[in-house]
């Protein structure tokens, strides 16, 4: 699904048009179709100019699928010469995409219905790409609609508004109208106020979250769709009628409402709705971020297959960027706290992460936290947080503020509820929508207000990274600016017309950085095959996990399909800087600790270079970073593709490559990095390419033992550890 979205969004962006386009675009919606289990084929052009046909079969039916992607919306004109040229068959339904729409609701209805015809446009296909329904769910649906209501083209929000808005939702009253069955509130913090404002009617469904919309406006989502919910009176209407909704919806500064759906993102605005994001399993949740931007969090973070992740959604479908995050903790919760930095939630621990500086979470950067059942979070301000909690009993719920900078957390209220469904602000009011269903069946809603909570969780906020000692830092970066805007997108990057470097599969530009106007390094594919893609994907995901480390090469932006990366715009490599920056043994030396810096870090996460030659140790303001991670090997249990790295394949670059990479690259350990190491000394100090399997000895009798003993052929025989070597440098080099 993800790789389909991607796809998707690089054929947006390719800036093809005409023939080419629809070309492509056709064999899109044939490998959409395939990725749905349905066999579909490009057929033979239609009878009419700039256009495509994709055929094939659904639950025995057989379908003609017209693809079109003018300059301009179609006009009736156009659409009636389109109609004509036809195949008209009984049991043949047809069905017209058109990606930039029509120039008005397509008339002929009757016409177009005789001959099996629905009207598609881009929020039809958007709404499939981002999995909110198959490609069959929707033609059937289009189907019915058209046959229900006689109009052959049905916008997305009718297809899923069902059933009518007629019918009101339940509603609210006060609480002294309604009473709770039970006394709701047990206790406050000491500046705490709280009543219960408003009650459930019977008939509510199952409520999944909560935002606010205007000060008296609050938005509950609901298996049966969005309810907007008066909080001074308890009125409701629906806001949207839609089932498969999930989570709290996410209103925008620009009064549209997000809100997840079956694992797509909707955007509703003004009547209308379309798909901007998918993809998205294990309880995603929606949440603000910089600049006005939504984010996902999805996945989990525990065991094997840990797939947590931080997704940036754009404009339009195809545009969302995913940040894999690794915390090995149950995240159930995230909030924005500024720039690119977010709290992660979790049960017995919760953590900061900045995205602008890498994409893992170590034990130094857990805070404590009381809670074990985290699902709700509230972010107001960049250091205080309010979490709120059931305890497992079922009976009982806290909630709690916790102080960042202070690492510190504070019970602000105990309740008598069943369940939690949801928190938002208002101001400086925090509303909690909690339930008392006790022993029923179905959920009794309670709508909770709070205040005072500010002063009661936290002392004035003291955050160190909106001071001037972070601004400093900031300003330090000359790549701040690239991070803090990266968003997977590679219409940002202007790139000189010849690369500064080629590989086997992939080649380095210098670029612009167009946002901020800074100077970078690109490193695209030349080769775009399943092995290049995933191993530069891997590239990435090594960096952003170690991102920060002073000597590995950070990642600034990339794709998410991986067909490039961004990183800084090094010096040179300690190929093209030997005569100059290695031309002494004390500057040998200072490389090789800063190497050893970096794959001490690496070795500790489980993985293993690989490929430690001197084309991947580059020179970057004034310290040696290693690059290129692309053969790296993962940590044991995290392998995607074992085929990928197969027993007695040559792995590495010959001569550094340790002899157990072309016999099974795949068990090699810390060792092997540790030979490349050994290899490096020797073609620095000597001045020459090493051989397969040969130490290349210096002359001194110091770095000559170093060597010796970090190429032995048996893997054994070397130090086992980074620690190791360096005692064995130590020892060896005054």
């Amino acid at each position: 699904m993800l790789n389909l979205i991607g796809g998707y969004g690089q054929l947006l962006d390719s800036g093809l048009s005409g023939d080419q386009r629809q070309e492509q675009f056709v064999a899109f919606v044939v490998d959409l179709l395939g990725y749905q289990a349905v066999h579909a084929r490009s057929d033979e052009p239609p009878g009419f100019a700039d256009g495509g046909r994709v055929t094939f079969v659904l639950d025995g039916g057989y379908y003609l699928l017209d693809i079109v992607w003018p300059e301009q919306p179609l006009s009736q004109d156009r659409l009636s010469q389109i109609l004509a040229t036809t195949p008209t068959h009984g049991n043949v339904k047809h069905a017209l995409l058109c990606m930039t729409g029509f120039q008005a609701p397509p008339t002929g209805a009757k016409t177009a219905l005789r001959s099996g015809t629905v009207f598609l446009d881009r929020g039809h296909l958007e709404a499939v790409v981002c999995g909110l329904f198959t490609l069959s769910e929707l033609l059937d649906a289009a189907f019915d609609h058209a046959f229900v209501t006689g109009r052959s083209f049905t916008a997305l929000v009718d297809l899923m508004a069902e059933p009518p808005l007629a019918d009101a939702p339940a509603r609210m009253f006060r609480a002294d109208q309604l009473p709770p069955p039970w006394q709701v509130i047990i206790s406050t913090g000491t500046d705490v106020d709280a009543h219960v404002l408003l009650v459930g009617d019977d008939g509510w469904a199952q409520p999944r979250g909560m935002a606010a919309l205007a000060p008296n406006r609050l938005l509950v989502t609901t298996d049966e769709g969005i309810v907007e919910v008066d909080p001074a009176r308890g009125a409701t209407l629906w806001f949207l009628r839609m089932s498969g909704c999930q989570g709290a919806p996410l209103v925008l500064p620009d009064g549209s409402v997000l809100v997840l759906c079956r694992g797509a993102v909707l955007r509703y605005l003004d009547g209308s709705l379309e798909a901007i994001g998918g993809g998205f399993a294990k309880m995603p949740m929606l949440l603000a971020g910089p600049d006005g931007d939504a984010w996902v969090l999805s996945g989990s973070g525990m065991g094997g297959q840990a797939d947590l992740a931080l997704t940036r959604l754009g404009v339009r479908a195809g545009e969302q960027h995913r940040f894999p995050v690794e915390f090995d903790a149950a995240v159930r919760a995230a909030g924005w706290l500024e720039g690119r930095r977010f709290f992660l939630a979790a049960g017995g621990h919760s953590a900061v992460l900045d995205l602008s500086r890498g994409s893992a979470v170590g034990r130094t950067e857990w805070l404590s936290t009381s809670h074990a059942y985290l699902g709700n979070l509230l972010v107001l301000n960049p250091n205080l947080v309010v979490t709120a909690s059931h305890d497992g009993s079922g009976i009982r719920a806290t909630l709690a503020a916790t102080n960042i900078a202070a690492n510190s957390q504070k019970t602000i209220a105990e309740l008598a509820i069943n369940n939690i469904s949801g928190i938002a602000a208002v101001g400086d009011r925090v509303y909690l929508l909690a339930d008392v269903r006790g022993n029923a069946h179905d959920p009794v809603p309670v709508l909770i207000r709070l205040s005072g909570v500010v002063a009661e969780g936290s002392e004035p906020p003291v955050n160190p990274l909106s001071t001037s000692q972070a601004t400093e830092t900031e300003s330090a970066d000359p790549y701040q600016a690239v991070t803090s805007a990266a968003n997977g997108q590679r219409r940002d990057y202007s790139l000189e017309r010849r690369p500064i470097e080629r590989g086997g599969q992939a080649e380095v530009f210098e670029a612009t950085h167009k946002p901020s106007g800074t100077r970078v390094a690109f490193k695209k594919l030349m080769a775009q095959n399943q092995d290049a893609l995933a191993r530069m994907k891997r590239e990435v995901d090594v960096a952003r996990q170690l991102g920060g480390h002073p000597h590995v090469m950070p990642i600034l932006d990339f794709s998410d399909s991986g067909e490039w990366f961004v990183m800084p715009l090094a010096d040179g490599t300690a190929e093209t800087l030997v005569f100059d920056e290695l031309a002494e043994p004390t500057q040998v030396r200072a490389m090789i600790n800063d190497i050893c810096r970096a794959l001490r870090t690496a070795h500790s996460h489980g993985w293993v270079h690989r490929d430690i030659k001197p084309a991947n140790v580059l020179k970057l303001d004034s310290r040696w970073v290693v690059a290129d991670w692309g053969l790296v090997r993962r940590p044991h249990g995290q392998t995607t593709n074992p085929n990928r790295t197969r027993t007695g394949m040559l792995l590495g670059t010959e001569g550094f490559a340790a002899p157990e990479l072309s016999v099974d690259a795949h068990q090699a350990g810390p060792p092997a990095d540790i030979y490349g190491i050994g290899q490096l000394v020797g073609w620095a100090l000597v001045g020459k390419m090493p051989q397969a399997n040969i130490p290349l000895l210096p002359a001194d009798e110091g770095w000559r033992a170093l060597v010796r003993t970090a190429t032995q052929q048996d893997p054994a025989q070397r130090p086992q550890t980074i620690d190791d070597f360096l005692r064995v440098l130590e020892r060896h080099i005054d």
